[in-house]
């Protein structure tokens, strides 16, 4: 005999979550892409046409696709590039600038700075303009808003600039001389006065340190160098030829170094750097303004990161590390990333990576196979082969399984890319506000059946019977009107050897939809089938399985999401009837119509099973209402297990109505018991 099955295609996968994890939201199902959002916009690549263009917050494409390649949108811009060369564009897809050259490449700490090449030359492209046009070989922009002497703000070469304390000036043996604040904006000629009116003063080509209104000598002028006049918190750089030495307005020298001493302006605050020339290497250490030493001289240079770290670059990159200059804390590393609050650090054989809190200063417990930025909160990390969404304490969120694929490397304004089997699509931020782009979490509990039939009905294919049985059960315990998903189940049951089950189950599915005629004629097959066969040993054998089947389904689905497989479930639900709604501001009427909704489901289940509102089929298939043993058994396990589910959700429904200050009646359809 030939027993058939019901096919449903597949459109959606579930994803587990681990115990206690946050229960997120999809956005933006089915997109092209899965790349990261910036000012509203994410690229795709057209599969028919093969190029490039950007969709918007709705999922649809904003900007056509055109671009042979296409970076992600920043600060309003992204490069693009077309059959004549690479440009820039703004977020309506309007060419700042023309797609005619070579290279274009972003100085992502300069926001609108870009450098250019054409012909072989390079130039600067900035607030959307040309400042210096393709024609220079090599682009410096550690001097910013100087390039090359050029002062982007108004495009001006001034040849050579220096840098003294704070201010930007060109040569000043050259006449005029022109000063510049750190910003490029023109200054007069800074006073080279201290905030208590001391100066530097020189006789004899000897420098000291008097006040600059009363000329009171304060420092005997007996110091041979001095680079710059200029003073910073009151202290001043003086040298003798041999050393170099920071001196307070006293005149009390506070450091003596053999070497080059400079202040040093950085995000992070002021701070002296020297540099000691040993042969043709050289070496940075570093100071406080207090004459301390943070960092020892055995650096080839220093970067400051953020929160008082700095990053500490030794010779060939290899036995590189971070310190803190305020707490002395150090970690070794060969790289070192600041973002959001956090600092990724790759080990130093390249091969591992871990988190530091830059604020505090403590290391997160794990160690990562990959490890992204932190951005809104979250990093994307791979542990074990399989990448997973931590917070900053290093908790797992949420981890990718076999159909659920994270594809993007972080979050970015609220959602993050991922595959879901053949589909690519979003999911939001748990922390954020899930507004912003287009909210598809309707829909989904039929998306996740479908996934269920697949797998179920892939299973059915290859004869794993008691695995296929699974996935159409927890179908039947969300949908109970799924009569495609009851037959399937019967279909299982008949292969498994649970005849009279199966046929329980075939005509459950007939009676529910009288239009399945697959379910009609396995119904009328089997039991043509059953007068012949011969059962043994079939006692509680159906209700033994049941049981071992539902504890078998919550080790699969604990596994899946990484916890104990000893662990047994509560329930079998995609989640309850409330999966469309946001998390965050619901009223209390929100809270009521949600408990109404499972307490009418409760009152309707208790009803069937005892017989109160309902007519079932007896075992000689005459359908009555009389008393409970004629029901078949399958639908009564069916319907006790989906009456507990209802009483359990209204529970947690009132609970979590509590917490949030409401309160909601107790039914006494939460309390009902059934006794048998």
């Amino acid at each position: 005999m030939t027993t058939k099955f019901s096919f449903v295609l597949m459109l959606l996968a579930i994803i587990f979550l681990p115990a206690n994890a946050i229960d997120y939201k999809y956005a933006l199902f089915g997109v092209d892409t899965y790349e990261e959002f910036h000012d509203g916009l994410a690229k795709y690549r057209d599969t028919e046409n093969k190029l490039y263009g950007y969709i918007g917050t709705n999922g649809k494409p904003a900007i056509a696709s055109q671009f042979i390649e296409a970076d992600n949108f920043f600060n309003g811009q992204a490069i693009v590039k077309t059959p004549t060369g690479e440009g820039i564009i703004n977020t309506q897809g309007q060419f700042l600038l023309q797609p005619n050259y070579s290279s274009i490449k972003a100085e992502k700490d300069i926001p609108g700075l870009y450098i250019i090449e054409r012909d072989g030359g390079k130039g600067v492209f900035y607030n959307n303009r040309i400042i210096i046009g393709p024609c220079l070989n090599s682009i410096y922009t550690g001097d910013f808003p100087f390039i090359e002497g050029t002062n982007v703000l108004d495009g001006k070469d001034y040849g050579t600039i220096y840098k003294s304390g704070s201010a930007f000036h060109t040569p000043i043996w050259n006449t005029p001389v022109y000063y510049f604040d750190q910003d490029g904006y023109p200054i007069e000629k800074p006073k080279l006065i201290s905030d208590k009116g001391l100066e530097v003063f020189s006789a004899d080509k000897k420098y000291g340190i008097r006040n600059a209104s009363t000329k009171k000598v304060i420092l005997q002028p007996i110091y041979s160098y001095c680079e710059s006049q200029m003073w910073v918190d009151e202290r001043v750089i003086l040298g003798d030829g041999a050393n170099e030495y920071l001196i307070d307005g006293s005149g009390n020298i506070i450091l003596k170094v053999l070497g080059m001493l400079s202040f040093e302006y950085t995000p992070i605050g002021k701070f002296i750097s020297l540099i000691k020339i040993e042969g043709r290497d050289s070496y940075t250490s570093l100071y406080s303004l207090d004459g301390k030493n943070l960092v020892p001289p055995t650096n080839e240079y220093i970067e400051p990161l953020d929160f008082g770290w700095f990053i500490c670059h030794n010779k060939g990159i290899t036995g590189n590390y971070m310190i803190n200059a305020k707490t002395g804390r150090k970690y070794d590393g060969k790289y070192f990333s600041y973002s959001d609050g956090m600092i990724s650090v790759t080990d130093n054989n390249g091969k591992g990576y871990y988190y530091v809190n830059a604020e505090t200063g403590d290391r997160l417990p794990n160690n990562y196979e990959i490890a992204y930025d932190f951005s809104e909160g979250l990093a994307v990390v791979k542990i074990n082969g399989k990448k997973s969404v931590i917070n900053k304490k290093g908790d797992i969120v949420f981890t990718e399984q076999d159909n659920f694929k994270i594809e993007g490397d972080k979050f970015s304004e609220g959602v993050l890319g991922v595959r879901s089997d053949y589909n690519n699509c979003y999911v939001y931020n748990p922390y954020q506000d899930q507004n912003k782009y287009t909210y598809r979490q309707d829909g989904i509990k039929s998306k996740i059946s479908d996934r269920y039939f697949y797998l179920g009905n892939e299973a059915l294919k290859n004869k794993e019977y008691a695995k296929a049985k699974e996935y159409f059960y927890i179908i039947m315990m969300n949908d109970p009107q799924n009569s495609s998903a009851i037959n399937n189940y019967g279909v299982c049951l008949n292969n498994l050897g649970y005849k009279e089950e199966a046929l329980e189950a075939y005509q459950m599915a007939a009676d529910i939809d009288p239009d399945n005629t697959i379910a009609k004629d396995n119904a009328k097959s089997l039991k043509e089938e059953i007068k012949v066969y011969k059962r043994e040993n079939r006692s509680n054998t159906f209700w033994n399985a049941l049981e071992s089947f539902g504890n078998l389904l919550g080790q699969m689905s604990n596994a899946l999401s990484g916890g104990n497989s000893s662990y047994t479930p509560s329930n079998y639900s995609f989640g309850g009837d409330d999966l469309s709604e946001t998390s965050g501001n619901q009223s209390a009427s929100y809270y009521q119509t949600q408990y109404a909704k499972w307490e009418s489901l409760a009152e309707r289940h208790y009803n069937s099973i005892t017989n109160l509102g309902i007519k079932v089929r007896d075992s000689k298939g005459n359908r009555s209402g009389s008393t409970l043993q004629s029901m078949g058994g399958g639908r009564y396990v069916q319907m006790k297990q989906q009456f507990r589910e209802a009483q359990r959700q209204m529970r947690n429904t009132r609970l979590n109505a509590k917490n949030k200050g409401f309160t909601i009646p107790q039914s006494k359809w939460e309390t009902a018991t059934i006794n048998y």
